[in-house]
């Protein structure tokens, strides 16, 4: 470079350090090292007395218009919110508790910063000419190294099965574990039993779904879904992935199919049916046929002379259990002797097994479409028929707050349901 031109360079720098210098405090004057960068590039290093803090360097550099003081060895790094934002939250903490003292950074003779992380079994060092970058080494080495150290050594089904026991277990229902607990042994544990939380790729998941969708279970597909997104959602908040695999990829998409109430045709040929069969379940389709309950709720009947009462099916738990009253029919009152305990005991896949061969084209929850049907034929008004199957009749406040139907009022209405 020209002679010249190193001196006017030169004479630029030492103005920029001077001006940075009278930026400072008061302190007592000692050497002084400033270090001026302009980008990847050292310009120069001068040393001078000056009102310096003591025992620091200022940094400055041009490319981003960023000034710190850095001591001249090695100190602790201090990271924004937006950075902390990007960290494992185990690392946030232990930064707040430690009050920022856990991430060395010194500035090394050729300019460059190296940060360095060496406690909980890491030893993390990483290092740029440019402090921003350096930065973000750090966060994302961070992040890579107890990832891997903590997904090393967690596999999926190990995981997903202390997620079921403690996550969703205490707050749903026992037959709903159990529906859990079968869509992963028959859908998801073959596939990503034995894989490592970390190795299970978007592309993975897409094609767990599009088997069990080509399988004619699109239901099924959907359930594995919505099961796997809140899976991987809770390992990210635990730090245990970088990133969720689920965020990608679509859920599948079904159109469900409502059911259809018997014709009163089909309805007399299924009560003869059960009449004549020695189906153990027989007696508990025809009292669902003319109450409307729903196989989950069969086992909390009780009677009196002219009222049912069950325990709402769809109470979640943790919910006090809701309970509901509904009339005897004059459609039932010839069976009445017939519905006791033992008739009534029945298992809910025993009334799903048997039901096929007194109604094969028919699915079982089409009874309770049945007895809403006649109900509304009959002129029963919609507001009691939804009291009456545990629905709401609409989202009107007159209707779901103020409506209250007298018990005389409501065993008048039943006797309409005559066919």
């Amino acid at each position: 470079m020209d002679t010249r031109l190193m001196r006017e360079k030169l004479r630029l720098m030492t103005e920029l350090a001077a001006e940075l210098l009278t930026m400072l405090p008061d302190e007592p004057t000692r050497p002084h090292l400033v270090l001026v960068k302009d980008g990847d590039e050292d310009l120069s290093f001068m040393t001078k007395p000056s009102r310096a803090r003591e025992g620091f360097s200022i940094i400055y550099d041009r490319s981003t218009n960023d000034d710190q003081f850095i001591p001249m060895g090695t100190a602790f790094l201090e990271f924004s919110k937006k950075e902390l934002s990007k960290m494992p939250k185990w690392f946030v903490k232990i930064y707040k508790l430690k009050g920022g003292k856990v991430a060395h950074i010194r500035q090394k003779p050729n300019g460059t910063y190296e940060i360095r992380y060496r406690r909980d079994g890491l030893n993390i060092s990483v290092g740029s000419k440019n402090l921003a970058d350096a930065k973000e080494r750090f966060i994302q080495a961070l992040c890579d190294a107890r990832t891997k150290e903590m997904n090393d050594k967690t596999f999926f089904g190990q995981f997903a099965k202390q997620w079921l026991e403690v996550v969703k277990k205490p707050h749903i229902k026992e037959t709903t574990y159990e529906d859990y607990i079968v869509t992963f042994r028959a859908h998801i544990f073959p596939k990503f039993g034995n894989k490592r939380l970390r190795d299970i790729k978007p592309l993975d998941v897409q094609k767990l779904l599009n088997g069990i969708e080509q399988k004619g279970s699109p239901r099924s597909a959907i359930k594995a879904y919505i099961l796997l997104k809140a899976l991987f959602d809770f390992a990210l908040a635990e730090d245990l992935i970088i990133r969720n695999p689920m965020t990608i990829i679509k859920k599948p998409q079904h159109e469900v199919k409502h059911g259809q109430a018997f014709t009163i045709e089909e309805e007399k040929n299924f009560v003869a049916k059960c009449i004549a069969s020695k189906s153990p379940c027989k007696y508990a389709y025809i009292l669902m046929l003319f109450t409307g309950i729903r196989r989950s709720e069969l086992s909390s009947v009780q009677f009196d002379s002219q009222w049912i009462t069950v325990i709402t099916g769809k109470t979640r738990k943790g919910l006090n259990d809701k309970t509901r009253k509904i009339p005897i029919s004059p459609m039932l009152i010839p069976f009445m002797p017939f519905m006791t305990k033992e008739n009534l005991t029945v298992k809910t896949d025993t009334l799903s097994r048997h039901f096929p061969k007194l109604a094969p084209h028919h699915h079982l929850h089409e009874l309770r479409h049945t007895f809403i049907t006649r109900c509304q034929e009959c002129g029963i008004s919609r507001e009691l028929t939804s009291l009456w199957a545990g629905h709401r009749a609409d989202n009107t406040v007159t209707s779901n707050v103020y409506t209250h139907f007298s018990e005389t009022f409501q065993i008048g209405e039943i006797q309409k349901l005559r066919y």
